[in-house]
């Protein structure tokens, strides 16, 4: 019993003390005072340009799903080609290694994702509504050999057949139906799937378990993506979801839809920021199809040829993005006040302003950067400096009191970081 009241008292204090709202400080609707998300973040209409890595090769003109590992991208063609997973290099997006799945088909592979020892290809393409054999296969990456050519045996690949909780109706709809999905990724040792939706309402979150069987998906959430129609998405480490998409009329516009900074239970749509990024136009960027995060703020997406009339021809290309425009407010001071050299740093606060001191063991090219408490940057400045005692202000701040941050970061990747609390003195 004494467990039990001491477990009432936690959660009671969690409630008391927890102010729940807008926790992201470039929304709308930020909530200074909030101190857990509530995912009720509004933002404003906000546009991003990727930048185009290099096109892709003609075998890839239908490629439709991407994954990052090992320093490579393993990716695949969609419904009617081969059951061939390519491997191709990041910086050009030449294939270095072909893998044929032997005994499978690719009745309409969407996307791929991964966990630390398998790989997942779902074959669970859907436009008309009408399959009733959605699967995604799993087989362990040890499986991948050293060579150009190589197989997956049949006896290494399982099998996770799925239907949906709230399908019953099988009748061919093409380009009509809810129970479209070109979109998988791993988290929380579940599989999650995001519909593509052609009937104009809300990309549904399913979860599916990681291991071979026939289930029944669960239903989770979903979130109005406003028509676009999402064939991608993956998850980052330090909770962010990436999926992308495009509509299905008028000039075909593409985009983001970016979600992060969610709790630990799978409903990400409920209790994070959620907001739509808007890419350009299809008649420029292709049909995109396919994302992967590299690393926690870096990735890479894909887009099939694109040529609906003459004489727009889109070819196949890979494309790098980054997230820190958005998320930069989970500035990560744990990692970079643990970076030990010999570099004197150090920070003052003194008449509004900010005094940052350090000692250049040589002429180097510097910058210093302040972020708030929730981790969003307000400043930087960058410096070409002789070796030697330098001093760098930073003043006119209009910035209330409070925590702050100020990182300093030289050529090499040197980073220092100092906690100051502010006072307009």
């Amino acid at each position: 019993m004494k467990h039990f009241l001491t477990g009432c008292l936690l959660v009671i204090s969690h409630i008391l003390y927890a102010q729940f709202g807008c926790t992201d400080p470039q929304a709308i609707n930020y909530n200074a005072s909030a101190t857990s998300n509530d995912g009720s973040c509004v933002y404003n209409p906000s546009s991003y340009a990727m930048i185009v890595q290099d096109s892709l090769p003609i075998v890839l003109s239908e490629i439709s799903g991407m994954v990052y590992w090992n320093g490579k991208l393993y990716t695949h063609n969609d419904s009617g080609n081969p059951t061939n997973l390519f491997e191709i290099d990041t910086a050009h997006g030449l294939i270095t290694k072909e893998i044929w799945l032997q005994g499978i088909t690719n009745t309409d592979w969407e996307d791929i994702t991964q966990d630390n020892t398998h790989f997942y290809i779902g074959d669970v393409g859907n436009n008309a509504g009408d399959r009733t054999n959605l699967k995604i296969y799993k087989f362990p990456k040890s499986a991948i050999g050293p060579n150009y050519y190589d197989t997956i045996n049949a006896n290494e690949i399982e099998t996770i057949q799925f239907t949906y909780p709230d399908q019953v109706n099988f009748a061919n709809n093409l380009y009509n139906t809810p129970f479209d999905c070109e979109a998988i990724a791993f988290k929380n040792n579940k599989l999650h799937l995001f519909t593509k939706n052609w009937t104009g309402g809300a990309c549904v979150h399913y979860t599916l378990p990681n291991l071979a069987g026939t289930y029944i998906a669960q239903r989770l959430d979903s979130l109005n993506t406003g028509g676009i129609l999402i064939t991608a998405a993956d998850f980052a480490s330090n909770k962010q979801l990436m999926m992308l998409g495009y509509k299905n009329s008028g000039t075909a516009s593409c985009a983001f839809w970016y979600v992060y900074d969610f709790n630990n239970s799978d409903s990400f749509f409920v209790s994070g920021n959620k907001r739509k990024i808007d890419l350009g136009e299809a008649l420029t960027l292709g049909q995109i199809e396919g994302i992967c995060f590299a690393d926690s703020t870096h990735g890479y997406a894909s887009n099939e040829r694109f040529n609906p009339i003459a004489p727009v021809n889109v070819s196949a290309k890979l494309y790098r993005f980054t997230t820190t425009n958005w998320f930069p407010y989970l500035f990560n001071t744990t990692i970079d006040e643990a970076t030990t050299d010999s570099l004197l740093f150090n920070v003052n606060v003194l008449n509004r302003s900010i005094q940052v001191s350090f000692t250049l063991s040589k002429d180097d090219l510097v910058s210093v950067s302040l972020y708030n408490g929730k981790g969003r940057k307000i400043r930087q400045k960058n410096y070409q400096l002789n070796s030697g005692n330098q001093m760098i202000q930073l003043d006119s701040l209009e910035i209330a009191d409070g925590l702050y941050y100020v990182l300093f970061q030289n050529s090499t990747g040197l980073k220092k970081v100092s906690k100051i609390f502010y006072e307009n003195r």
